[in-house]
């Protein structure tokens, strides 16, 4: 056979090997992650907050893929929301948005609209089903983050959906203080690049 047909046989081997590979990945994620054969979390359990910087690189790795016009946070449309509450962070007036439970790729169950005088900041508690399955654990992880003066910050990670009670210290902190982020990036060049990395993060 020749040599410049064994090479391009072997091309094409491996381009079918890799599309093999994206449909077994895809066809595993949506088994595992869309199916909703339950809900994310139990409201009964109580959510812990998590220090595992691998879990919040895996974050912003998954959103670099995005590129620079993907570079926001994104979920799945959450529909209706089924509750609404207000309360006061400090002095803000925040009105917080409840969404049902739901599996996936990465699923909204807040978003928490706070408002003073000089500004209006949203913050958005997403259940990350990629992230539960790196994890490698029964648990489920829910992140805290806000787009931020062009940067996306990541403020908080629970094992089980927080309540609102485990989110307002934390988001009445992030708006006095948001470099108070574990991590924050932004668009630079042709990648993510980060410009927090909270020393409260262990590997």
């Amino acid at each position: 056979m020749p040599k410049q047909l064994l090479c391009a046989l072997l091309i094409k081997l491996q381009f079918v090997i890799t599309q093999f590979h994206s449909l077994i990945t895809t066809f595993v994620l949506t088994i595992v992650l869309i199916t909703p054969t339950a809900s994310a979390s139990e409201a009964s359990v109580t959510a812990h907050q998590v220090f595992e910087g691998k879990l919040f690189m895996a974050l912003v790795l998954m959103q670099e893929q995005n590129g620079e016009s993907g570079f926001k946070l994104e979920f799945d449309d959450p529909g209706a929301a089924t509750g609404e509450s207000t309360m006061l962070l400090g002095d803000y007036q925040a009105t917080a948005n409840e969404f049902a439970l739901k599996n996936g790729i990465q699923t909204l169950r807040y978003r928490i609209t706070a408002k003073n005088n000089d500004e209006t900041r949203t913050f958005y508690v997403l259940y990350s089903g990629i992230v539960s399955l790196l994890a490698e654990t029964d648990k489920h992880y829910f992140f805290i983050a806000e787009e931020y003066q062009n940067t996306i910050r990541y403020y908080a990670m629970f094992d089980a959906a927080p309540s609102l009670a485990d989110l307002s210290p934390i988001i009445k902190d992030a708006l006095v203080k948001p470099d108070s982020a574990l991590i924050a990036t932004r668009w630079s060049g042709k990648e993510s690049e980060v410009l927090i990395f909270s020393d409260k993060l262990t590997q």
